[in-house]
């Protein structure tokens, strides 16, 4: 059990440090998004699709009845939240890609980091209304945006 913890962290961690890294060079938003060759960009879809289905595998296989600790649970609880946020069971790398092209069209996103606009593509790739997805866009321009973030 703490084992399954243990390497879940380790691998939320590995990710959040290379994107860091990632960002102090590259802003990740619309205009690098746009920038990148179709392959880097399948190959950013694949790891991203690949990544959130070994972490639903992972967090799914900890049972709700195992004893946790109130700071494990609380950490299994945000990643749950988190890996509803990223769900594309049932969406090809292809379909991911062509959202976030499809989304970054839209000039008033091009500042977007890439992980916000793809929650939009998921509304969009589950079926939401157009109303949805506007609302979602509206959200995410109006929200205060995070000082540590890299922007152009």
């Amino acid at each position: 059990m703490k084992f399954l913890l243990l390497a879940c962290s380790l691998f939320l961690a590995a990710i959040a440090a290379s994107v860091s890294a990632q960002e102090r060079l590259v802003a990740a938003d619309g205009y690098h998004w746009q920038s990148l060759s179709h392959g880097t960009k399948l190959g950013y879809a694949m790891g991203l699709v690949d990544a959130s289905r070994i972490l639903r595998y992972f967090s799914q296989e900890i049972k709700e009845e195992q004893k946790l600790s109130a700071r494990s649970r609380i950490y299994l609880e945000g990643l749950k939240e988190q890996l509803n946020k990223w769900n594309f069971d049932n969406v090809s790398f292809g379909q991911v890609v062509e959202g976030l092209d499809r989304q970054y069209k839209d000039y008033r996103l091009l500042k977007e980091q890439i992980g916000d606009v793809l929650a939009i593509v998921r509304l969009e790739l589950s079926g939401a209304t157009a109303e949805e997805i506007e609302n979602q866009k509206r959200r995410l321009l109006t929200s205060p945006q995070d000082p540590n973030r890299t922007r152009q």
